[in-house]
């Protein structure tokens, strides 16, 4: 503990009381020097040929495990190599220099131009857009380089997959859902229905593309039960056409296959079906239903 005097209380100086004050003052120096070398960080081991330096050249040496004066100077050799060696590439201080980060990301993989970008080809469904054209235009007026252009078109395209599984679950969630409420609905009536909605979806002329979106469009149940009603309607008109009015929009199972021996027997209409033209397709088998019902299900 540092020792405080309080000279103005001392008596006067005499050869003794000299002394006392000589002998405590030295003692106050003594602490307060213990005191700053104990504040000190504590000197790190080096080779003895370092012994002279500085405390940070110390912990220099120490650190990097010179063991004599050689090892410093193959390490700096080793630093000027890699520096002189490697190519330098100047980074623009001024945001617009747009010549400047242009240089710049050329060198780190930005190709010349957009189309300059390698991306793996796409197969495309029917009506389905490509976007690599934009995919590209954007990777490049955002200075990406092959790499993370790459990574920017991989993560989209997986993120797309997640958003199109998603919404094909609740469309088959929505699907059965409705079915199920139209079950108890409809009651024995659900089959006969069923059928009677897709004959009118094919008799307005509507394929299966075409069917998907509407129905997407009016909700499953809606979709079901609107065409259902229109097919029913339309059967109401249509029996001095096709006989009577027993089968599904007027047809009957021996109508039904006449009509179906007057496809087969025209040409023409062999090659649309042999080309399976979707529209035809679906009327045969529509017809082929009410020709040969409980036998060519298509619900």
């Amino acid at each position: 503990m540092t020792k405080v005097i309080d000279v103005a209380q001392q008596p006067e100086t005499t050869e003794e009381s000299a002394g006392a004050l000589q002998s405590a003052l030295a003692g106050v120096d003594g602490e307060a020097a213990a005191g700053a070398a104990a504040d000190l960080p504590e000197a790190p081991t080096v080779p003895e040929w370092a012994n002279d330096y500085d405390h940070e050249a110390k912990v220099t040496v120490s650190k990097q495990g010179w063991k004599n004066p050689g090892d410093v100077v193959k390490s700096y050799r080793e630093l000027r190599a890699m520096n002189d060696g490697g190519e330098k590439v100047k980074i623009p201080s001024d945001p617009n220099d747009t010549e400047g980060w242009t240089a710049l990301r050329t060198k780190l993989g930005m190709p010349e131009t957009a189309d300059g970008y390698e991306f793996p080809e796409v197969e495309l469904a029917e009506g389905e857009v490509d976007l690599t054209p934009a995919l590209r235009s954007a990777a490049h007026r955002h200075g990406l380089s092959q790499t993370q252009a790459e990574g920017m078109r991989r993560d989209l395209f997986s993120e797309f997959q997640k958003i199109e599984d998603e919404v094909a679950t609740k469309a088959q969630a929505d699907q059965a859902t409705a079915t199920s409420e139209l079950q108890r609905e409809w009651g024995d009536a659900y089959k006969d229905k069923m059928q009677t909605a897709k004959q009118a979806t094919t008799l307005l002329g509507l394929d299966a593309k075409m069917n998907v979106a509407v129905e997407q469009a009016m909700g499953t149940k809606a979709f079901l039960e609107r065409f259902a009603a229109i097919g029913e309607s339309l059967g109401e008109h249509a029996g001095g056409a096709h006989g009577n009015q027993s089968g599904a929009l007027g047809w009957t199972a021996d109508s039904a296959r006449e009509q179906v021996d007057a496809w087969r027997a025209d040409p023409e209409w062999r090659q649309r079906y042999l080309a399976k033209e979707s529209r035809t397709v679906t009327e045969y088998d529509s017809m082929m239903a009410i020709a040969h019902p409980g036998v060519h299900d298509t619900t």
